[in-house]
């Protein structure tokens, strides 16, 4: 992924940092070409670079592929949106696009063991569900889904990682277009919280 300096996140807890906040990554591998997107949890503490863990339908052709074991690439793509050049403060500008993404690099690996499948669930439901809820799933209805899943891990070997926020423009245009975003829609609001919390950002922390 080309990466101008301003917007890198060249430290591994940055792109672990953003795997945990979009979770949904697209899986892809090259033979033959295939792309599946899957919701991942992050166990930072397992491997060099940690690693990736998730299910998908054993229905999913791209299984065969990935029972193999091949080098996969894992892309996760963050809050995007479209910024008119008129939003800034210089001139003359162009209009561009802000956005957070992070490439992951690793070696994929299927679980297909029924218990180790229910404990990837499990530990799925507690990572993305509400930390307020009580809910859990039926154990029978789950018993019934298992032999229809397959769990998948990978192992991570490197992660590029970039948020594209205006870092390398005057501070003045970041706070415009800041200003801009933290007043619009739900999605745009969004945008500007990672705009913010942005390393190389001139805007102060919430």
């Amino acid at each position: 992924m080309w990466t101008p300096a301003p917007f890198e996140q060249p430290q591994l807890k940055a792109g672990h940092d953003l795997v945990r906040r979009i979770r949904l990554g697209t899986v892809v591998t090259a033979a033959p070409l295939n792309a599946t997107p899957v919701p991942f949890y992050l166990d930072a503490d397992r491997g060099t670079g940690g690693t990736l863990v998730g299910h998908l339908a054993r229905a999913n052709r791209h299984c065969e592929a990935l029972a193999t074991g091949p080098e996969v690439l894992v892309s996760f793509t963050g809050p995007q949106t479209y910024v008119s050049a008129e939003w800034y403060v210089t001139q003359p500008r162009v209009s561009t696009w802000y956005y957070a993404a992070a490439h992951v690099h690793g070696r994929a690996r299927l679980i297909e063991s029924p218990e180790a499948v229910r404990a990837i669930l499990d530990r799925s439901f507690a990572a993305f569900g509400s930390p307020d809820s009580n809910w859990r799933p039926d154990p029978a209805y789950v018993d019934r889904l298992l032999p229809a899943i397959v769990g998948l891990e990978i192992d991570i070997e490197r992660i590029e990682a970039q948020q594209r926020y205006g870092q390398d423009g005057p501070p003045a245009d970041q706070t415009a277009v800041f200003e801009r975003l933290r007043n619009g829609g739900p999605g745009d609001r969004e945008i500007a919280s990672w705009m913010r919390d942005a390393p190389g950002s001139a805007l102060s922390p919430a």
